[in-house]
């Protein structure tokens, strides 16, 4: 696991304990906070995905090359 995937496994979590606690607390706003950071995580995730896919396929495509 690289940066990238922990800070969106991070946000993502962070996220869930905030919509939780919106959910407790009865707070529409925590809730929503809660929810945008889930959001944000698991695109910092999908982003660092489609990075390494990039990355890997330009290592295909010079390996090929050479």
């Amino acid at each position: 696991m690289n940066l990238d995937q922990a800070r969106g496994t991070f946000k993502d979590y962070v996220g869930r304990a905030q919509a939780g606690a919106g959910r407790l607390l009865g707070s529409d706003q925590l809730q929503t906070r809660g929810l945008q950071f889930q959001v944000l995580g698991r695109a910092d995730k999908r982003l660092n995905e489609v990075r390494m896919a990039i990355k890997a396929a330009d290592a295909a495509i010079r390996k090929a090359q050479s």
